[in-house]
Order: C-alpha cells, then sequence, then structure tokens
C-alpha cells in the first residue's frame, strides 16, 4: 500500500479572522511572522516524509479556505525532488528520471519605454528617452544549483536584477 502526505500550509487560526471580517467588516492584522514560521513547519514535516514512512507528497494548487500559502505546486514538489535526488552509479550511469524533471521558476518581466522628441529649431532637436526594465518589480529567482553532487542541488540562491530605470537626453542636429 501506497501513502502519502498532502500539504495545506494553512493556519487554521486564519478561519476566524475570515470570519470575522464576514461579520464585522473588520479582522485582526495579518501576522506576518506567524505565516513564516507555520510555512516553515509544513516544509521541514514534508523534508522528514520519506523518513516516516510516506511514499509520495501531494500538494493542492488551490483549497477550500479563504486563506492558504500554496505557492506554484510544480514549484513546491520540484523543491521536495530536489532533495530525493540521488547520483545514479557509475554501473548504472542513467538513472530512472524523467527528462526536464526539474524546472526552474517562471521568468516574468514587462518593460516599458517612452520617448519625446522637442523641436528646438528646424534643424534641431532634443530628445528625452525613459526606460524601464522589469518595470513591475516582479521577483524573478536564478536557476536552482545544478550540481548534483553539491549538498545545494536543486536549491535556488539568488535573484535576477529588480528594477532598472534608465533616461536619456540626446540633442540632434
Amino acid at each position: 500500500m501506497r501513502i502519502g502526505m498532502t500539504l495545506y500550509i494553512q493556519r487554521y487560526s486564519d478561519w476566524e479572522r475570515y470570519n470575522e471580517a464576514e461579520d464585522t467588516g473588520k479582522a485582526a492584522p495579518i501576522d506576518p511572522d506567524a505565516d513564516a514560521k507555520r510555512y516553515r513547519e509544513e516544509i521541514d514535516q514534508a523534508l522528514k516524509a520519506e523518513d516516516q514512512g510516506f511514499d509520495s507528497i501531494w500538494t493542492v494548487e488551490h483549497h477550500i479556505s479563504p486563506y492558504t500559502m500554496i505557492p506554484n505546486p510544480v514549484q513546491l514538489l520540484t523543491y521536495f525532488a530536489g532533495y530525493s535526488f540521488t547520483t545514479p552509479s557509475p554501473n548504472n550511469p542513467f538513472g530512472n528520471l524523467g527528462r526536464n524533471a526539474f524546472r526552474t521558476p517562471g521568468f516574468e518581466q514587462w518593460d516599458l519605454g517612452i520617448d519625446k522628441s522637442f523641436r528646438i529649431t528646424e534643424a534641431i532637436r532634443l530628445q528625452f528617452r525613459s526606460e524601464f526594465f522589469n518595470v513591475l518589480n516582479h521577483t524573478n529567482f536564478g536557476p536552482p544549483t545544478n550540481t548534483t553532487t553539491s549538498g545545494a542541488f536543486g536549491t535556488i540562491t539568488n535573484t535576477l536584477p529588480a528594477r532598472q530605470i534608465q533616461f536619456a537626453l540626446k540633442l540632434l542636429f
């Protein structure tokens, strides 16, 4: 028989906050430290799943709760897969893992460019340009460590640059 562990990553006290908000229109503020602690507890528990006799880890994309801390399920399960990965032995170099089984987080970046030309005289123009890279300032994570012999295999240790803005003023004559 196969036994799996399901992650909901939810603080049940948030049901009380939700009901309070529904009834009165106001609710106690969210405590980010308590959320982070709960999230870390569930992740730590899931990392011990194999030692506790569970065959698999499951997660939900969304839940019936008004407040669930479930990230992207593929990204979360890839994180756990990195912990269970072992380098194949020399006598069986190919292992049993499918191609492209590990995925990096998605990349989302919106760039914006605005320019305006001002005619000073018939032959001279002044151009003002403004360019915004990653204008929404979305955090994009770098690729995970791909050295299979590293203890950090599968972990993400960096992010790509945040919003960048540049201005230019050009005189054309």
